[in-house]
């Protein structure tokens, strides 16, 4: 009798706990993104309100305004590049190993940003501080595209997404089939 009562709890506890462990992996991924635009917001107020260069050695890189705020000081703890739903089960290979020593970085502050799941319709990023908070300035690298089996995070109904981090510190977890872009944008927006 005492193994069925113990068995009917596990079968209670369970499933919760894998729901607090989701939840917290979840607020910490928003919390790093938060970090993140808390930096880029440090260095614009620092550099006549420009964030920093979205190029690296004269190429775009869709880490290179990341790989600024780790060189210059503005984030010195390399967990806060992390995204623990997608470096989870030692998952090498899904961030850009940009700080050396197997040290990954699992976000994306490119010059462009998918405003759709397809990949296509691309939109210009911020290059310098703005009222305007429709385009996001940061992301979790594999969330903008739906064709990635890489990204492991989904939203609490269950489906893909990732987190977006917007000019004002808004955070947001997005999914599938979800705008990235707030509001409407205008062909004027697209690259």
């Amino acid at each position: 009798m005492a193994s069925i009562v113990i068995g009917a709890l596990l079968a209670i506890i369970i499933p919760v706990l894998g729901n607090l462990r989701a939840s917290a992996k979840r607020t910490a991924v928003a919390s790093n993104i938060r970090q993140i635009l808390i930096g880029l917001h440090a260095y614009a107020s620092d550099h006549g309100q420009l964030f920093p260069d979205s190029k690296r050695n004269g190429n775009v890189d869709e880490t290179a305004r990341l790989r600024t705020l780790y060189n210059e000081g503005y984030i010195t703890d390399t967990k806060v590049f992390i995204n623990p739903f997608n470096a989870e089960g030692n998952r090498r290979g899904l961030g850009q190993n940009i700080f050396g020593g197997n040290r990954d970085c699992y976000f994306s502050a490119a010059h462009i940003v998918s405003s759709t799941w397809n990949g296509k319709n691309n939109i210009k990023t911020y290059t310098r501080i703005t009222s305007d908070t429709r385009i996001p300035l940061v992301w979790d690298q594999r969330a903008d595209n739906e064709n990635s089996s890489l990204n492991r995070m989904r939203t609490p109904d269950g489906r893909w997404g990732g987190y977006f981090g917007y000019m004002d510190g808004t955070v947001a977890l997005i999914g599938k089939p979800d705008s990235v872009v707030r509001g409407r944008i205008t062909a004027e927006d697209y690259q």
